[in-house]
């Protein structure tokens, strides 16, 4: 009896998934280029006469835009940069406006127009005024090019290898050996000490441990 109740919820949920595919179609992230607003496209909510729509959860109400106004998350490179990848970018400070900051940050989405939307490491400097920051601030970047794009290796060093660190960081000692998280073009890297995230699934952003570091602060295992 157990095993047919399930079988027949199992059913009843994929009809119900295909029917819902074939409702909406294939829904798709676009970006609205004068506002950087991420918006949910469905493909059969875009119209011959060149328009589209879509739901404003900002507003809370749905909305009709102009395709040329828009553009859609793409899955292939853009200048380097990658949908699931991370890039070094330079953002202002939440709690100070007049200062800059160098970030690691996890691309959510790159679009045929060259934005990107991405969410970034927070700081001790975003914490001022005793205002707590949350641990990921989302920036919308108006051109890839403009940032550090992540490379898979670099001097002899490749992304996901085992190395030694040759210097002190924050989170580990001289000579212990770290896992490479990302190798960036500009010489740099993410680090991270071995087994710290074996149940840490979660994005890099949120990871604990990590640190950033020079390509030449890094030996190879002998």
């Amino acid at each position: 009896m157990k095993k047919t109740l399930l079988l027949t919820l199992m059913t009843v949920s994929f009809i119900s998934s295909v029917q819902a595919k074939s409702l909406f179609g294939r829904i798709d992230k676009y970006i609205i280029e004068k506002t950087g607003q991420v918006i949910d496209v469905a493909s059969n909510e875009i119209s011959d006469n060149g328009t589209a729509q879509y739901f404003d959860y900002k507003d809370g109400k749905r909305k009709t835009i102009d395709l040329s106004q828009i553009s859609k998350s793409v899955k292939h490179e853009i200048d380097g940069v990658k949908i699931g990848e991370v890039i070094l970018l330079t953002t202002g400070v939440a709690n100070s406006p007049t200062e800059s900051i160098s970030r690691y940050c996890q691309v959510f989405n790159v679009f045929a127009n060259g934005m990107a939307q991405v969410g970034c490491k927070t700081y001790e400097e975003d914490n001022k005024k005793g205002v707590i920051v949350a641990t990921r601030l989302d920036f919308i970047v108006n051109n890839v090019n403009s940032v550090v794009a992540e490379v898979d290796s670099l001097e002899g060093i490749n992304k996901g290898e085992t190395v030694e660190l040759r210097t002190d960081t924050k989170s580990a000692k001289a000579g212990r050996n770290v896992k490479v998280l990302a190798v960036f073009a500009n010489g740099e890297a993410l680090v991270q000490k071995i087994g710290f995230s074996f149940l840490d699934t979660s994005g890099i952003v949120y990871q604990g441990s990590v640190d950033r570091v020079q390509l030449s602060d890094l030996s190879k295992l002998k």
